[in-house]
């Protein structure tokens, strides 16, 4: 029997010594639970999660629709922290700082850090290498365009506006048809030359971001953006010349088309914004951690306000002593104030003023 008792009195001990970590997770829950109810509006409840070694959570807040049955929505997060081992001291976060820290500390875990996720010298060579390719594929024809219109010598010749552009077609070819069609085909003319600046412009600015992010010049995500500008504007502007009437069979067709290397281009907007996306949640961090402690603040005067609601309800209606006596007992301490004058007098009024707690 002796073995038997000394495992039920290990047991007993390892329990005992385990005990206080099992009530703790189970008080906590219920602390967290018992707080957030008070901090709820109507058809929401919340999720949490447990930032590591930490007594600190990051609670979600959603809404069930009611219109639509199970449809559920997530609102808004606030961050709770606790007060540790056996604590009722539950708060919310407001500073946005703070959270931002502990956002950072969570993302870090899972290696999503700026420079884990930051944009490589290959990567940005692939940008590069599929803007160079589409921008080879403008010659020779793009060239040859501005030589029969006479735009290609644009010191001479420039083109800016309508009259401007009717004098650049001063050539054999193009002079006759500016004359004879007129203001269409020299709208026509202008139109090319503007779109053809603009993707001129946008490549160059796309070879200054790739330089930048390169060299992490300048905010990574303003870059990354203008980068995808860069790059729907030089579809667009593609795009326009391609309709333009100068190239088209039907109307003047003036010049040769010109091959845009498209596929080239729009692989480049592909890996720009699988880096853009890759980056987003370092980008959204510090804003992940405004709006989480404008949440903390609103949840916090929201759960203030429904439990000082909760303690009116709760607090029982003054009733004096003498309300509580019953008729007899009155009789009673009548009958032995005016028996000895002075002593209870006035009976009612001494004895309502001691209250019932």
């Amino acid at each position: 029997m002796q073995p038997r008792l000394l495992d039920i009195a290990i047991f007993a001990v390892v329990f005992l010594l385990l005990a206080p970590s099992f009530s703790f997770a189970g008080s906590n829950d219920a602390e967290i639970g018992q707080y957030m109810k008070y901090a709820l509006g109507e058809n929401e409840s919340f999720s949490k999660e447990r930032l590591r070694l930490t007594d600190t959570y990051i609670i979600s807040i959603g809404r069930f629709d009611v219109g639509l049955g199970t449809s559920y929505e997530v609102i808004e997060s606030v961050v709770l922290r606790t007060g540790g081992d056996n604590s009722s001291n539950i708060t919310l976060l407001t500073n946005a700082q703070e959270i931002e820290g502990l956002l950072s500390e969570k993302y870090a875990l899972m290696n999503l850090t700026y420079d884990s996720l930051y944009p490589t010298s290959f990567e940005m060579g692939e940008i590069l290498a599929m803007i160079i390719n589409f921008n080879e594929s403008r010659e020779p024809n793009e060239g040859k365009c501005k030589l029969w219109i006479g735009t290609d010598r644009a010191g001479e010749f420039p083109c800016y506006d309508r009259e401007s552009c009717f004098r650049a077609c001063h050539t054999p070819l193009s002079n006759p048809v500016a004359s004879g069609v007129g203001w269409p085909f020299v709208d026509a003319v202008w139109k090319f030359m503007n779109n053809t600046r603009e993707i001129d412009g946008n490549i160059s600015s796309i070879f200054l971001n790739i330089e930048n992010i390169e060299g992490k010049v300048g905010n990574t995500e303003e870059l990354l953006m203008n980068l995808e500008l860069n790059l729907e504007n030089i579809q667009n502007s593609s795009n326009s010349i391609t309709e333009s009437g100068l190239f088209d069979p039907w109307k003047y067709s003036f010049c040769w088309p010109i091959p845009f290397n498209r596929t080239s281009l729009i692989t480049a907007k592909i890996l720009t914004k699988r880096l853009k996306d890759r980056m987003q949640v370092v980008f959204d961090t510090p804003r992940q951690a405004e709006e989480m402690a404008e949440a903390g603040k609103r949840r916090m005067e929201l759960h203030d306000a429904n439990w000082e609601e909760e303690l009116a309800k709760r607090k029982p209606p003054h009733v004096s002593f003498w309300d509580k006596v019953d008729s007899g007992g009155r009789d009673l301490l009548r009958l032995i104030a005016a028996e000895t004058p002075g002593m209870l007098s006035p009976m009612p009024t001494r004895i309502s003023k001691i209250e019932w707690e």
